[in-house]
Parts: structure tokens; C-alpha cells; sequence
């Protein structure tokens, strides 16, 4: 491969979103701060349990804020007041995820055996992430040719 296509193809969009929200507990504070936009420490360590029902550490919790804040898709902000809290919200970047999250739960619903349903609780994941339409989805999806302008892509073929 020439050396000026390595720089180019040096990092994957596609790679690095599978690579942030791969990881186990990603998807539950996302979907947890989707929802309630705004948690303190305690609250997200309380509501966030796995599919399994068992809830996160409070090690493993300060891990994946930790991590989810480097990435710029969780923010922390401290409180002046005393006590002083300190909460976690989605950035802009945070909120956009939702539309892959209902794109993957879409998906899930109609091949994964996944059925639509209802939860008792509104924080489970389930209930916190909306779904897309994926027929109306696919209509919008396009790639880009050598050049960068937009090929659209309807069904399996390019138009």
C-alpha cells in the first residue's frame, strides 16, 4: 500500500465507534445518561446493572466515565455548591450515538430474535434507546466516491 494511503486509512470511523461502544459497559451509560441527561456518581452506579441484573462497580463505573469523557461522548461537571457533586451528562457527541444505538436495536428487533417490548422499569436499556425505521434508514444512506462526492446506495446495489 502507497505511504500516503496509510496516513489516510491510519484510523477507521467505522472501527473506532464499534471500538467505544464494544466495551461491556458503554452502551448502559450511554443509554442511561440518553435518558436522564443528567447523573450524579451514585445515581448512574444504582440505576446501571447488566442484562444479567448485576450492577456495576464503583471501580469499573469510574473506569468507563473515565474513558467515555477521553473520548468526548460523556462530560463531568463539578458543583460549586457544598457537599460539591460533581454529575455526568452526553455531550453532543454522546447524543449522537442514540441514532447508531436505534439503528443497532432496529436491527436486533427484525434479525437478532430480538422482540420489541416493553420493560417494567424506563431505565433499562430496551426501553432507553428509540427505534429507526431501517427502511427509511437505508433511503438515506450514501458513500463517498475517490473525489468525496456522495454515491447513494439503495437496497444492496449503488445507484
Amino acid at each position: 500500500m502507497p505511504a500516503d494511503c496509510e496516513k489516510v486509512n491510519e484510523k477507521c470511523s467505522l472501527l473506532e465507534t464499534l471500538h467505544l461502544l464494544g466495551k461491556k459497559w458503554s452502551v448502559f451509560l450511554i443509554a442511561e445518561l440518553y435518558v436522564h441527561e443528567n447523573r450524579s456518581f451514585a445515581q448512574l452506579q444504582h440505576s446501571i446493572k447488566d442484562m444479567d441484573g448485576t450492577p456495576i462497580s464503583s471501580r469499573i463505573l469510574s473506569q468507563a466515565l473515565k474513558e467515555l469523557q477521553e473520548q468526548g461522548v460523556v462530560e463531568r461537571v463539578v458543583s460549586d455548591s457544598k457537599p460539591t457533586r460533581v454529575n455526568y451528562f452526553l455531550s453532543e457527541k454522546g447524543e449522537d450515538l442514540a441514532v447508531i444505538l436505534a439503528a443497532a436495536k432496529a436491527w436486533g428487533i427484525k434479525w437478532g430474535g430480538a422482540e420489541t417490548k416493553v420493560c417494567r422499569s424506563f431505565t433499562c436499556i430496551h426501553n432507553s434507546v428509540p427505534i429507526l425505521d431501517l427502511k427509511d434508514l437505508k433511503s438515506k444512506l450514501y458513500t463517498l466516491d475517490p473525489i468525496g462526492r456522495k454515491i447513494s446506495f439503495v437496497g444492496t446495489g449503488i445507484d
